[in-house]
């Protein structure tokens, strides 16, 4: 687990990571009334350098679309997923360095499905490597 400089992402189409012991699901309202929503998911990454792979999977209940974003604690954008359905998986590499270590996962919607123009809620499964 690692945080930023460099941000590039990689889509996968299947992965472990996720399916991982140390996964962690979270759930969260949305009350913004627009598609990013604005209560985010907070991690930490482990101390030192290198590289993080963040596993992410859209959750199983989704009935629209959704990206999710990694940001520093300061709000900058390091990388984001593609745009996932429910229960698809991506992931995002991270080169970090030391004293960056903070992050969190946002989420913004699409409209389509249930989606009529606002993000209500978003549910993610993540996991760092």
């Amino acid at each position: 687990m690692k945080s930023v400089l460099a941000a590039a992402i990689i889509v996968a189409a299947s992965f472990a990571g996720v399916a991982s012991a140390e996964a962690r699901t979270a759930t969260l309202q949305c009350t913004s009334g627009t598609q990013r929503c604005n209560n985010w998911v907070n991690f930490s990454l482990p101390g030192g350098d290198g590289v993080a792979l963040v596993y992410l999977q859209a959750g199983a209940q989704h009935c629209s679309k959704v990206r999710y974003t990694i940001y520093t604690e300061d709000g900058m954008a390091l990388g984001h997923t593609g745009w996932l359905s429910a229960g698809e998986e991506d992931q995002i590499e991270l080169d970090y360095m030391p004293g960056r270590q903070r992050l969190a996962i946002g989420a913004t919607g699409r409209k389509g499905g249930c989606n009529t123009g606002t993000l209500g809620s978003f549910s993610v499964t993540y996991d760092i490597e």
